[in-house]
Parts: C-alpha cells; structure tokens; sequence
C-alpha cells in the first residue's frame, strides 16, 4: 500500500513539474529555470521507478525468506517428533531385549547349551550399543533445541578424573578388561563447571580412544596454561602410529562417512564435542601428529584456584 501511494506521489510530482516548466518557457522566462524543472522531473521520475523495482524484489526476498522459515520449522518438528518417538517406541522396546536376554543368559527361564549362550550375549551386545547410539542422537537433539541445561559447581578435577576411572572398569565395560588408565592431576586444582557432563565428556573420549585405536595403556593429565585449563588424554609409549590417529580423527569429522564399527563412536565423539563447546565453555581438539603420546585435549576456561582456597 505503501509503495503505490508513493509512486502516485512521484508521478503527481512530475506531471506537476513538467506542466510548471512548459508554463514557464511559453511565458519567455529565461531558459535555465525550465531546464533544471525538466531535470528534477526526470530525477522524480528515475527515484520512482528504483523504489517500485526495489520494493518488488524485497518482497520477493521476504517472501523467499519467510518460505525457507517456515520450512525449517517443519523439519524442526519433523526432528522433534522423530526424537519423541526414539525415547520411547525404540528405547522401550530395545530395554525388553536387554532385559529378557539377561534373564535367559542368568539361566532363570532354564538351561542353555554354550552356542545358545555365545548367540545371546551378542545379541545382549549389539542391543546395548543400539540403545546408546540412539540415546546419544537424542542429546544431540537435545542441545540443538536448547532443553539442556548445566548445573555448574565447584570440584576438585583429580577426583572427577579417578571416578571416571573407576566407572570404566572391566566390570562395567568389557572392552576394558586389560586397559590401564592413570592418572596424574594435581589434586591442587579445582574447576568451575557442569561435573556430570564434564566426567561424561571424558568416559567418551576414552571409551572412543580404546575401540578406535585398541591402545591398552592411557593417561590422563591436566596443566594450566594462562587462564585455561588443559585436560590431556595420552598413552605412555609406545605412542600410536599415523593410521590410529586417522581413525580417531575421522570418527569425529561427521561430514565424513566411517566404517559401520565406528558409527557408534562417531555419534559418542560428535555429540561429546558439541557438549563441550555449546554446554561446557571449552573445545576439543585430536591430536594427528604421530610421534608423541598425546591423543586428545579438553579445554576450559573455568579455573578457580587450589585447594587451600576452599
């Protein structure tokens, strides 16, 4: 509306300007006069012509834009719906497989022989992994939409450290029995942040570490450098070679496709990585330089001090 009332008023404007100046040159005034009258009628005429076109393609633009929104909010919905029905309608189903497994294999429902036995604990075994990939996209989904939040507290990084040590032990996950993992964290420093989500990000990354590479012997150390805090996740000699980097490097990058056994570490690391970056104020980088023992570095920011400043 605004536009036509606009343009009416350029052509009122010019029509009015080029009646004046025809006026003025039959009346033998001097020629410079109608001659700037003509110029401004042309410059009226040119600016409403611009706008008219202008108008038109910002129009076109906003109705794009406003296309391309409402298409991102339906696939927003489609996403949301797809998660609504992966916590419920694949977890439920995925627990009763794990749960009546377990109960077969423990003997409650009889006796079976040890091929049956061998079948069922892999099947117990691909379960467990299906139904933490799909808890991990639902994280990720999760973060995306913004409903997850941090409850940052005080602690103290060597005691967070030893318990996700002890979380992976052999009992917990088979894939560690033989695994040392040791721990050199100064029990001095403390940490501002999310402890669960941060001790999450580091069970991952070694959980990724030991079925990406298959190394046995881990370290976990931290230092500060500047107002930043280094957690550093290593292996004591000898050091991996270039192929287990690459691995590691590429089960990250999910832009790029990885082998079936490594989709589950991908989604772990992709989903690890997005914790710590959008949820935990730090980053994650991997190491892919063979030669030296570090794989993988945490990095934070919220550092506050030592013990003796409880």
């Amino acid at each position: 509306m605004f536009a036509r009332i606009f343009i009416s008023f350029i052509v009122i404007l010019t029509t009015t300007t080029l009646i004046t100046s025809t006026a003025i040159s039959c009346s033998g005034i001097a020629a410079p006069l109608p001659r700037f009258a003509t110029l401004l009628a042309v410059l009226g005429a040119a600016t409403g012509l611009f706008y008219f076109i202008l108008t038109g393609a910002l129009r076109r633009l906003s109705q794009k834009q406003e296309a391309e929104d409402n298409r991102k909010k339906e696939l927003e919905q489609i996403k949301a719906s797809l998660t609504a029905s992966m916590s419920h309608e694949l977890r439920t189903p995925l627990n009763a497989i794990i749960g009546f497994t377990g109960i077969i294999l423990q003997g409650m429902s009889g006796e079976i022989n040890k091929r049956q036995r061998d079948q069922l604990e892999r099947v117990l075994d691909s379960a467990k992994k299906l139904l933490s990939m799909i808890v991990d996209l639902i994280n990720i989904a999760k973060i995306d939409a913004g409903s997850t939040g941090t409850f940052p507290t005080t602690f103290f990084l060597d005691e967070a450290a030893k318990e996700c040590v002890h979380e992976l032990s052999g009992e917990n996950h088979p894939n560690f029995k033989g695994v040392m993992i040791e721990v050199d964290v100064s029990p001095e420093i403390q940490i501002y942040n999310d402890r669960k989500k941060l001790m999450q990000c580091i069970i991952n990354t070694l959980i990724c570490i030991v079925e990406c590479t298959g190394i046995k012997s881990i370290t976990v150390t931290a230092h500060e450098a500047g107002k930043h805090l280094n957690i550093i996740i290593g292996t004591s000699r000898p050091g991996p070679d270039r192929e287990q980097l690459n691995g590691l490097a590429s089960s990250m990058d999910t832009g790029e496709p990885v082998p079936e056994e490594r989709a589950g570490n991908s989604i772990r690391l992709h989903l690890t990585k997005k914790m710590i970056s959008e949820l935990l104020g730090g980053n994650m980088s991997i190491n892919t330089e063979s030669g030296n023992g570090r794989l993988l570095q945490l990095t934070f920011s919220s550092i506050i001090g030592n013990k003796q400043q409880i």
